[in-house]
This record gives structure tokens, sequence and C-alpha cells, in this order.
């Protein structure tokens, strides 16, 4: 049972390899002539619509088995609506057509559905037609009419309105702007009509048709939330002009505040949220199916016309997320464009069955050019021994040649010349002719040859040679030949041989060869890919040994690729809890599974939390034949989602204690009449400090803010001195902490330089505070200041409690603080965070050092000078 999938493989491999090189190749039965076509489109080329109606017709059409000559016409009417026109193109298309006979008629949308019937007894009398696009189609529209069948293009209205009123809830009207150009925007607007009564109970209809693009779009941008846009129809500019479809959709979404739907894919993608839209491709071909089969015999009336079977729900994922909408409010099985690619950019089993499919094609490139190496060795040995009878009966059905080797005289028949597109008397009968017509670096290999066979070591020969063209242009040729006559020394005086042009042949080897390498780099690319990924990776087979891991995984696990490969997983990745995750997901009870695992980095000492997630691997059969492991190191992002947990819970207290104040002093105000002027002032200091405080913090959450979008700090740099805003900081904490000792050593601080003077001060105080945070009672706090060439240094140092390794790598983190199960040390965990980025946002640096239990000191260096 085991061998079955790869003798299948095998029996289709040689089926193909044989039908490939015994010529077999399916071909169109064609007995007869081939039978002509009209397809009359009511629109004009270059709609996106009628280009997508043609383009599923042609492509149908060149699918069939019977071969059929396209006559297409395009009545324009979209822009040129009215019946005086139609009268007038009823009349030209009579002229052109007056020498043609048509065998079956196609026709789209409904101006010309229209105008077929109309002519069904005169232009297009006895003529089968067959319809697409027909809106509102009812079966009375015929009058009675026979020979006709098609595809109605039913909208899905009500499945549209109801998928729009599911994700936009909240809607209160529904505003249909379309017009009425033709006899195909009447029926449209009919049909919509129709379906929008059921809905005039609880929502307002609104309908907008007729009007100019540029007062449609100040409409449109004055709308408010809980109003739709239904768009049934293209629009048309101020001057009367009509637009496209993408024109109409880019005009109403570049204005529009709501989200827009429609009943057609063609305004997909520019602008719309989706529906369930018809598909002009899919209208196409099954009008050209059935079209096909009239031409094959069956009855028009045994053909029923089809309705409804190619809508399907699609959305623009672009829009989707512009109004705040998720996949999982979509109907079941709604498809998505615009959806940003993942680790796969294509469905996994997609991407699995091109890169087994690249595999197969590699391997039947490979056969087929082994096969044409056997077939090659065989013709020649089968050439060698025919080539004597067959030049001495009648040569060749290719190119004849006789060269009579005394006189040089070279006689060549009609197909010699006619191969090279010569007439016969424009080719000079000589074998000086031959010669200048051998491509010069040929000429270097085809000469050898023929001085061996005139020397008589060889009696016929074969050689491949490019020869010049009458248009300019160079043929491959292959020159075969036999000395067929000899003088009493064996010198050879008479040779006869063919030239058969192999151009053709030899594009193919050179198709063949381009296929073999663009093979080979696609399964290199593939191989890079899966090698360089972010995430580790590794693949095993049903019994967990491992057949592939990358780069990443190899340095996750700290292991070489001989140390994994063949080795079984869970003997290097946690033991038993990953060999049972890794039998369910091949046993086929789980599609995916994922699993924590803690490893000792041996490095740096300290655990890590790897997330293991696990996908099989299927056969064609859809039986699993290994596994897929994805190993990411999640110790950091957990170790992040913790310290936003403590940050959340920090900044309620740092928020609310400024707050409390600031309530209980302004009751305390608000409610006594009494209060000392003295007291009052006191009261509203500690309210105006603590307001400051809660500005601060406020800050520095603005600040985080821009940090996390990925937006620098916003400077206002002048040519200033640091020496005044440092001396005040100093001064102010040397007040506020009469408990240590500050120490100042301000070398170069009159030093002018090009700073944010409020930025830095933010910084500085954050390094001071951070010094008497976590310094002793009595503890010394150093202040320093020197120039270093082009650089300006300044240092905080302090004798406080110091830090570990761990603890000074992380210093800059946000959210992370060195002690935070103190909560009596006050602080976010950001002041450092957006200090360093208010330091690199001058072109400055800013590090720590520290020795646990001896202090910490904080470094600034920023450059002197504005920076180029």
């Amino acid at each position: 049972m085991r061998q079955r999938p790869t003798s299948l493989l095998l029996t289709v491999l040689f089926f193909i390899l044989g039908m490939t090189t015994c010529g077999i190749s399916p071909t169109r039965a064609a007995t007869g002539p081939r039978p002509n076509v009209l397809v009359l489109h009511s629109y004009h080329a270059g709609l996106t619509w009628t280009d997508e109606l043609m383009k599923g017709i042609d492509e149908q059409f060149r699918r069939g088995k019977i071969p059929v000559r396209l006559h297409i016409e395009y009545m324009d009417t979209k822009r040129n609506p009215g019946q005086d026109y139609l009268h007038r193109y009823s009349k030209l298309l009579q002229y052109k057509l007056r020498h043609h006979r048509f065998d079956l008629i196609l026709v789209t949308d409904n101006d010309a559905f229209n105008f077929a019937l109309d002519h069904h007894d005169d232009l297009f009398k006895t003529l089968p037609i067959v319809f697409c696009g027909v809106n509102d189609f009812q079966s009375d529209l015929l009058g009675g009419q026979t020979g006709i069948t098609g595809v109605a293009e039913t909208l899905s209205v009500k499945a549209t309105l109801d998928v729009a009123l599911q994700l936009n809830p909240n809607t209160s009207e529904l505003i249909l702007i379309g017009s009425k150009l033709g006899a195909t925007d009447l029926a449209i607007n009919k049909d919509i009509e129709r379906n929008l009564k059921r809905y005039s109970g609880p929502l307002k209809v609104t309908t907008w048709r007729d009007i100019p693009a540029e007062a449609l779009q100040k409409r449109v941008a004055g709308l408010k939330s809980g109003q739709l846009i239904f768009l049934s129809s293209v629009i048309t500019r101020k001057d009367g002009t009509v637009m496209s479809f993408r024109e109409t959709i880019h005009t109403l979404r570049q204005v529009a505040p709501v989200p827009i739907y429609s009943f057609w894919d063609f305004f997909l993608g520019d602008g719309i949220i989706g529906g369930k839209l018809i598909s002009g491709q899919a209208q196409g071909r099954k009008a050209a199916e059935l079209a096909l089969e009239i031409l094959a015999g069956v009855p028009v009336d045994q053909l029923p016309v089809i309705t409804g079977e190619a809508n399907v729900y699609l959305f623009d994922d672009n829009e989707l997320k512009r109004f705040g909408i998720s996949e999982s409010q979509l109907p079941p099985g709604s498809q998505r464009i615009n959806v940003p690619a993942g680790f796969y950019p294509v469905a996994k089993q997609d991407f699995w069955l091109v890169g087994v499919s690249g595999g197969l094609l590699l391997l039947l490139v490979f056969l087929l050019l082994w096969n044409l190496h056997i077939r090659k060795i065989a013709e020649q040995s089968i050439r060698e021994k025919e080539e004597r009878l067959r030049l001495a009966l009648d040569g060749s059905q290719d190119g004849f040649w006789d060269w009579d080797v005394a006189s040089g005289r070279n006689i060549v028949d009609e197909r010699w010349c006619r191969m090279l597109g010569y007439a016969p008397e424009e080719i000079e009968q000589r074998i000086e002719q031959w010669e200048s017509l051998v491509h010069p670096e040929d000429f270097k290999v085809t000469r050898p040859v023929h001085e061996k066979c005139m020397r008589g070591e060889i009696s016929h020969f074969a050689t491949e040679f490019r020869m010049k063209t009458k248009q300019g242009s160079w043929k491959w040729i292959l020159g075969r030949g036999m000395v067929v006559s000899r003088d009493p020394q064996g010198r050879p005086l008479r040779l006869t041989g063919t030239h058969k042009d192999i151009s053709h042949q030899k594009a193919v080897e050179h198709a063949l060869q381009e296929a073999l390498k663009e093979s080979e780099a696609a399964r290199h690319k593939i191989d890079a890919i899966l090698t360089s990924l972010t995430d580790g990776l590794i693949v095993s087979d049903l019994n967990h040994r491992i057949t592939m891991i990358n780069r990443t995984a190899q340095k996750l696990l700290d292991i070489s690729p001989e140390q994994a490969i063949g080795h079984q997983v869970e003997t290097i990745v946690a033991g038993q809890v990953f060999s049972d995750e890794l039998a369910t997901i091949l046993s086929g009870d789980k599609q995916s599974a994922s699993l924590d695992v803690e490893m000792m980095d041996q490095e740096r000492q300290e655990m890590r939390i790897i997330q293991a997630r696990f996908s099989p691997i299927y056969d064609n059969e859809a039986v699993p034949r290994g596994a897929i492991t994805l190993l990411q190191d999640v110790t950091r992002s957990r170790e992040m989602t913790r310290l936003k947990s403590e940050f959340i819970s920090t900044a309620a207290h740092e928020l609310r204690t400024p707050l409390t104040a600031m309530l209980g002093f302004s009751d305390l105000l608000l409610e006594s009449d009494d209060i000392p002027e003295e007291t009052r002032r006191e009261y509203l200091q500690i309210i105006s400090t603590k307001s400051e405080n809660l500005a601060a913090i406020v800050d520095d959450l603005l600040d985080l803010s821009r940090i996390e979008s990925g937006r620098l700090i916003t400077l206002d740099q002048k040519m200033v001195s640091l020496q005044p805003t440092l001396q005040l900081l100093i001064d102010q904490y040397r007040d506020s902490s009469p408990r240590h000792h500050f120490i100042t050593r301000l070398d170069g601080i009159e030093t002018p330089l090009f700073i944010d003077q409020n930025k830095l001060a933010q910084v500085i105080e954050n390094l001071l505070s951070n010094a008497i945070k976590y310094s002793p009672a009595g503890g010394a706090i150093t202040v320093t200041t020197e120039l270093e060439r082009e650089h300006f240094l300044l240092s905080v140092a302090d004798q406080g409690i110091g830090m570990t390794p761990a603890q000074l790598e992380r210093i800059f983190d946000k959210f992370y603080r060195v002690d935070g199960t103190n909560t009596a040390v006050g602080g976010l965990g950001l002041g450092m965070s957006i200090a360093r980025n208010i330091i690199e946002a001058h072109n400055g640096e800013i590090w720590v050092e520290s020795t646990i239990g001896k202090g910490t000191t904080s470094y600034i260096r920023l450059p002197q000078f504005q920076s180029s």
C-alpha cells in the first residue's frame, strides 16, 4: 500500500513523457469551415465591464473544441444614449455587415440585447442569439421569439443590502447613486428599486440619478454616520461626458466619509467595501459555453437561460479596515482582496502544492532531456543505417544538394532555396555560394568535418550550422551528406546530401534549458526563503525525525545541522510534552497547535520562553506525511506584556496622587470662605505644584505615544548655554532634598550648544531625580561637565544601590523600573526611554554605568555644533 503514490506518480510521469516524446498533442477537431460569430457589445471598448465580458468570452472560445472566427462590434450606447443614435447605428451596422454571413450572434447587456430582438427578423434573421449581462430579465422580454438563450445578469440586491446592514447595524438611510443613460441602466434601476421596497419601512431610501460628478461630490462629502452609499452605475461630468467605472468610484471614494457598496466586481479594489457581486468574466465565459454548445449542434430551445450562478461575496480588506469591520463579521465563504500576506503569501496548501509541482516539473524536465539524449543517440544510429539508401533513392524531403568536387559545381533543389527565402535563379550553383551563406563561427566547425571527408577519414557526416536567409536573419540547418563516388586513389569525386531547417527544434531545446534553469532557480529561492526565516523552522517526518532545520532554529536551540538532521525532535526540544503535541498533529486530530517551552540560555544563564507552533504536511491524498514546527523566542514579548500591566497600575497611582491633592485642596478652598490669605496661597501653591506634576506625567505619556508611532520627538533647537538650566535644576533639587550632598564640577558649561533647552532640562531632571530616588540619605550626588574636542559631556553620579548587568541592559526599555516592587519609589518607568529618544534626536549619545551596591553614573554626550 505504501508504494501506491510512488507508482501512480511514475505512471503519470511516464505517460506525459511518452506523449511528449512520441509527438502526441491534442488538436482541435475541425471537419468543416470555421463558424463565424458576431459579438455585439452595448458599450465601448475600454469600459472595464465590457472588457471583462470580452475577456471571458474570448477565453472560453479559445478553450473550446470548435475553432471560431469572431467579429466584434461596439454600440457605444453608454456615451451615446437615445433612439436617434440607435436608428443611425442600425443603418451603419447593416452597411458594415452587408458582405458577412454569421452562424450565431452573442450580445452583451440590455442595449445590444434589445437591438438584436428588434432586428431578429431582418438584420439577424434566423440567427441563434446568445446574450449575457442582461439586467431584469423576464421571459416575456423575448416577445414569443425563439432561438434565444443566454446568461441573465441577476443582481444580488437583497443579499448585498442584507450584508451591508449586517456590517453597518446603525444605518438609517440608503443613498442610491446611478443614472438613466440606457436600457441597461433602466433595467438595473428597476431591479434595485423593486428590492428596496422591503427596506423602505425602517430605512429612508434616497435616489440620486444623473447628477454631474462635481455636484455629486459635494453631496457625498456632506454625508454623515448612519448613511450608506449604493453605487449602481457610472456617473457623468458637468459637460455630459461619461466617466469610466474606475473614474466613477475614485471620484466618490476620495470624498465619501461613509461606506460604499455595489453589485459588480469592476468597482472592487477602487473604493467599495464589496457585497455579493457579479463577475463580468464569469458572465462572458458562461455565454461562450452556451454558444459552443449551439455550434456543436445542440438546439437553442434545449438550453435554458442561466441566472445568478456567478455571483459571490467579495470584499476589499482595505475598505473593511477603514471602517473598522472585522473578517469575522463577513458571511461564510466570503473572499477578500488586498489581504496582507502572512508567512505564506498564498494558502498553505497552494504553497506546498507549488513546491511539490516545481520539484515534479524539474524531474520531468530532466527526464525529457535524458529522453532527448537517448533519442538523439538512437536517431543517429538509425540515420547511419538508412542514410545511404534514402539519399541514393530520392535524397530527402528536405532541401537537396549535389556537389561535384572537381568542378566546384553544387546543384541545389527548389526546397533548398525556398528554405532560405530565395528563388532558384537567385542562387549561384557553386560551393562558394554555400560557404558565403554559412555563419562565420559555424563555418569554423563544419570545415574540419568536410576536410576529414575529403581525406577519406569518414564517408558520411552530419553537422549543425546557421545560414543567412534572404531577409538577413539566421536559420539553424542540419546538414547531412555522404560520398557517392571516388577516384581510383579513394579521393571523393561527388557528395550528395540534405539540408533540414531545425530552427524550431533549437528554440525548443533552448526553451527546455531555460525552463530547467528557472526551475532550479525557483527551488533555490524557496530553500533560501525557508532557511532565512526570522522564526525557527523545523521539518520532521512521521517518526518525528528532523529532515530540515533553518539557521534561526539552530541558533535558538544552540545546535548544529549535523546534531539535528536525522534525530527525533523531542530529543532536542522539551521531551515528552513536545512529542505528544507532535503526535496529535500527525494523527490528524488537530490542524494546528502551539506550546510554550522553557529553555536555558547557556550564554546568558537565564531561562527563555520558546513558543512552538505545529502544522501538518499533507500529501496529494490529504494524508499527513510530516510536520512543520515554527519556533519563536517570546521571552521579551511576555516580559513586555507583564511590564505594560505594571505600567498601567503605576500610571494610575501616579496620576491619582496629584489629582487627589488637587481635588482635596480645591474642595477646601470652595467650601470655606474664612481661610486666611496665607493659607489660601499655600493651598493654591500646592494645587499649582501638583498640576505641574500631572502635566509632566501627561508630557511623558505624549512623548511615549510619539515614540510608539515611530516618530522622532520634535525639537526647538537654538544655540544656547546649558549653564542657567543646569544650575537652576541643581539648586531646585538641593533645596528639595537637603538630605543629599551635591557636588558640581562644571567645566566648559558656558559653551553654547545647539539644543532644545526644555527637552534637555527634562532629561537632566530625570537623571537627578533617579539619583535622589535610589541614593541613601547623606549620599553624594556628583554633577560633572567637560568639553571633549567637538562634544560636550555631562554626567550624574550617585552612591546608591546600583544595578546588576541584567538590569543595566534593560535600563532604556519602556515601562522598566529597576525596583518595580517598591511602590514608594515614584515614576512610570518611561523616563530613561524618553531621555534616550531626546538625546538621539540631538544626534547625541546616552549611556549608564553601574556597580551593584556602589552606585550609578549616567552620561550624556552632545555635539557642540549644529549638524549639517
